[in-house]
């Protein structure tokens, strides 16, 4: 063997040796050193610690993206109705598989799980791979989900790394949140205020796109039933300028409809306001994400109606 030959298998196994290295190294800190996943994981335990304490009877379990995390103040809902209820809503980002899987696994018979996220959310969601933050959430809560498969799929790894170190190079924090924003009952806040002038684009989803979301609503439901539970899903609120927002009230409304003529399974309470609002006040850091006082406004406006709904089981 020539000595060029031996000096390139040597160099190409240090290069796999590195490649190896570095998927490791991106996995181990994705999975237990990434700030937002550290931040969720931390949010998840302290609410599996207080859903250890529920009693047996039936409860609202709110569930959903940062929407419904950011949104719905369960103690509220529970005095305004006298129903026990939770808050176990988690982030788009994630993936509507972690933050229902959790909730299922919350789940008792008798409960109602009112789940609240954007309707795209839900397009192909029950046969899609985990998104990245979505694996490395599993992993990093010991990967209890039967979700193997799909987190082989996304990969996690060395990217958040890459992002972590720029933003400590520009000095900016590592995220955005903190676990003083958590508060019993599952609600998340935030003291951020940016300026925001609302949803300006009609609201619209496509044909194909609502019997997709259509399918994996009823897959969700059939979970749910299998769990002794219904599901119910409300549109969440979403800051709208005041030159669509009666025009997206409408056109919302009529999805709302049209989604529940599509899957029978569910409850399709309406939301407070149908889903949009011109009132800043309201809101924090994004669109969707409510301040404290506007989760408190919004959770007591839905309560009549989420409450009607259950009775009507």
């Amino acid at each position: 063997m020539s000595s060029s030959t031996s000096t390139s298998k040597k160099w190409l196994l240090f290069y796999l040796a590195a490649l190896i290295l570095t998927a490791g190294v991106g996995l181990i800190y994705a999975t237990r050193f990434e700030p937002e996943t550290q931040f969720w994981t931390k949010i998840f335990q302290q609410r599996r610690a207080e859903m250890a304490r529920r009693s047996d009877a039936p409860h609202v379990l709110f569930t959903g993206d940062s929407a419904c995390a950011f949104g719905i103040d369960a103690k509220v809902f529970t005095q305004e109705s006298g129903i026990p209820s939770f808050n176990l809503g988690g982030t788009r980002q994630m993936g509507i598989e972690i933050f229902m899987e959790e909730t299922l696994r919350q789940t008792k018979k008798g409960d109602t799980i009112v789940l609240i996220c954007n309707p795209k959310l839900l397009v192909k969601a029950e046969s899609a791979p985990l998104t990245k933050a979505g694996a490395q959430m599993a992993l990093a809560l010991s990967g209890e989900s039967d979700l193997s498969e799909k987190i082989t799929a996304s990969r996690p790894g060395f990217n958040h790394l890459i992002t972590h170190g720029a933003k400590l190079g520009l000095h900016r924090p590592a995220f955005a949140y903190q676990i003083e924003n958590y508060h019993p009952g599952g609600l998340v806040t935030t003291a951020e205020r940016p300026q925001q002038s609302g949803q300006n684009d009609a609201f619209e989803i496509s044909q194909s796109d609502l019997i997709s979301a259509s399918h994996s609503l009823t897959y969700w439901a059939e979970r749910c039933k299998v769990a002794g539970a219904t599901l119910a899903y409300l549109i969440p609120l979403e800051l709208t300028s005041q030159e669509v927002v009666e025009k997206n009230r409408e056109f919302k409304d009529a999805f709302r409809l049209d989604f529940a003529a599509q899957v029978s399974s569910v409850k399709f309470p309406k939301s407070p306001q149908q889903g949009c609002s011109s009132d800043s006040s309201l809101f924090a850091d994004t669109l969707f994400h409510l301040t404290a006082e506007g989760a408190a406004t919004f959770t007591r406006e839905l309560t009549q109606d989420v409450v009607r709904t259950i009775q009507s089981q």
